[in-house]
């Protein structure tokens, strides 16, 4: 397949899921505010949990219906953002290296030999060989993605500003994932100067947080894909 088609792919595939992610969210968010209205007119209704068998009354589900929305709805929400923000990034990455493998700056790497024994073609240790580089890039700081990228192909997008925007929601969701939501040095360090937090604080996905979330991986994954349509 042409990269050019993969990349428009990519892109129109990204901003797909971005937007069934948001429908997602307004829809859950409804239903629960619904369920909360109706408690509030002394509407009879009642959830069953099938896991323990008891049956949640219409007060008792007004209140966990804040929770649930500004909790777990939210994080979960604003945790699948990043992730399609992330395959975006790395798929468009391997994509380009496949198509242009000249490109890849780590060529003394070395190779175990069941590796290319077990190999069908080249074409797979090549893709070896990027699957490799690719993974070791996900731990580095986000800057050092698009630095990667530029080393391949000059898109002269993001900007320096997206990219410490990116980079402090990323820290913010390592954070929900890996430390209960409690901000530590891992933090400071990933966000930068761009950080909204202090030491000990107890992260909160505030609703206006996700949305400008949501509208900064669409610019990035909108300018990105054009972009590299513009290079390939």
């Amino acid at each position: 397949m042409p990269l050019a088609v993969q990349i428009n792919e990519l892109g129109q595939r990204s901003l797909k899921e971005l937007n069934r992610l948001r429908a997602y969210y307004e829809h859950t968010k409804s239903v629960w505010r619904l369920a909360q209205q109706l408690a509030d007119e002394g509407r009879k209704i009642s959830v069953s949990n099938p896991a323990t068998d008891r049956i949640l009354e219409a007060s008792e589900i007004h209140g966990l219906a804040q929770t649930y929305v500004t909790g777990y709805l939210a994080e979960s929400v604003f945790d699948k953002t990043i992730s399609l923000f992330e395959d975006f990034i790395f798929g468009l990455l391997n994509a380009w290296l496949v198509a242009q493998p000249l490109g890849i700056p780590h060529k003394d790497r070395q190779l175990t030999f069941r590796v290319v024994f077990d190999a069908p073609d080249k074409q797979a240790i090549i893709q070896h060989i990027i699957d490799k580089e690719l993974d070791e890039l996900k731990y580095d700081h986000i800057s050092k993605w698009f630095a990667y990228l530029k080393g391949r192909v000059d898109l002269g997008v993001p900007s320096d500003i997206q990219i410490a925007s990116l980079a402090e929601i990323k820290a913010t969701r390592d954070i929900l994932v890996h430390n209960a939501g409690v901000i530590n040095d891992t933090y400071t360090r990933k966000a930068g100067a761009a950080a909204r937090y202090k030491f000990g604080d107890l992260i909160e996905i505030r609703e206006p947080y996700l949305y400008d979330s949501w509208s900064l991986v669409e610019s990035i994954f909108r300018e990105v894909t054009a972009a590299a349509l513009g290079k390939s």
